[in-house]
């Protein structure tokens, strides 16, 4: 990040903020000339005030669930707006794609970051703590009385109240956090419990959230080596098929053997369909059995492309891969629709 600036910008550096530089002001305190700060994150904050969102349980949970997650909190950044501070870490659960431990690398290396600027306003977690850290720091220093006002609340405090209560909207930097204390609430459950936030985060928005530019083109590489007319499954094993005791019926419900004679199957895809199947599951030859009908892939019959476009396969890269191969489809069937009759979230375990 550049250094920090101590004169205000001129008109010409807000028409460059407008074109992808971020300027990060916390601009209602006593500075001299005020204080500017500079970093790469490339979008314009909304006007001063933030929202961070503490890590979740679910920090390091599925792709789609993580994807479903960090909408909501840039929905709801947007809706107060603020400006949303974004973890610049990413998590894959090891269990998910082979590995013994979580891997971590970085939001770049999974989503477009320009994308994203063209909607939401967002600063780097790393940058945001160095300045609020530095401006907390001289604050002591000259005991300013204008103090950085920081307000934590709960997953449980509702989006009308950050939005409704004159405290809430004076505060500086409002902070989501407490989430070990509420294990079934992850970042997502902000916005299940808000009509509003969800409208906001299925709406136009959601589109907000591109893929990194080698996960695209990789995307589109695989597409084009299935050709037209191929058709499409999710087959959802790992852990799901692992745990009978909230999935009594996945495991043998995903089984290629079940896939051949579940009806649903058979009635979407005719004899020879060239057929996409999405899946966490890590044996190579698992689904070798279909081939007696269709003519099958999956994302691994496709080793070269991937490599080639530096997907990382122990990494939640193939599983965006992965999804937008599958959502192509047509058509396209799903694991918790068309595969079993066992709840998404498990028996007794509320959406």
């Amino acid at each position: 990040a550049a250094a920090a600036a101590t004169a205000a910008p001129s008109t010409a550096d807000s028409a460059d903020a407008g074109e992808g530089r971020v300027l990060l002001l916390l601009h209602r305190h006593n500075f001299s000339n005020r204080q500017w700060f500079r970093n790469q994150s490339g979008c314009l904050p909304a006007n001063g005030r933030y929202l961070v969102y503490e890590m979740d349980v679910g920090h390091c949970a599925g792709w789609t669930h993580q994807r479903s997650s960090l909408g909501c909190a840039l929905a709801e950044a947007k809706m107060l707006k603020r400006t949303f501070v974004l973890h610049d870490k990413y998590c894959s659960w090891g269990g998910h794609v082979g590995q013994a431990a979580n891997v971590w690398d970085s939001f770049n290396s999974h989503y477009d970051v320009q994308a994203l600027c063209e909607t939401f306003a967002f600063v780097w977690q790393g940058d945001f703590q160095r300045l609020l850290h530095r401006t907390q720091r001289k604050q002591r220093l000259f005991a300013e009385k204008d103090k950085i006002k920081v307000v934590r609340v709960t997953p449980r405090t509702p989006f009308a109240a950050l939005r409704d209560s004159k405290a809430l909207r004076e505060a500086d930097v409002l902070v989501r956090g407490d989430w070990g204390r509420h294990p079934d609430y992850f970042w997502y459950s902000v916005c299940a419990a808000s009509p509003q936030l969800t409208k906001a985060r299925q709406g136009p928005w959601h589109n907000a959230l591109q893929p990194a530019a080698n996960v695209a083109e990789a995307t589109a590489a695989i597409l084009r080596e299935l050709g037209p007319g191929f058709g499409s499954i999710h087959v959802r094993r790992g852990d799901k098929a692992q745990n009978k005791q909230r999935w009594p019926h996945v495991d043998r419900d995903t089984q290629a053997a079940a896939i051949l004679r579940n009806a649903k199957v058979s009635a979407a895809f005719p004899a020879n369909t060239t057929l996409y199947i999405a899946t966490n599951e890590l044996r190579k030859n698992f689904f070798a059995p279909l081939a007696a009908k269709y003519r099958v892939f999956t994302a691994r019959d496709f080793a070269d492309i991937l490599a080639s476009h530096n997907i990382t396969m122990a990494s939640y890269q193939l599983a965006q891969v992965d999804t937008a191969v599958w959502s192509k489809g047509k058509p396209r069937l799903d694991t918790f629709i068309d595969l079993t009759a066992d709840a998404r979230h498990g028996v007794g375990v509320k959406p």
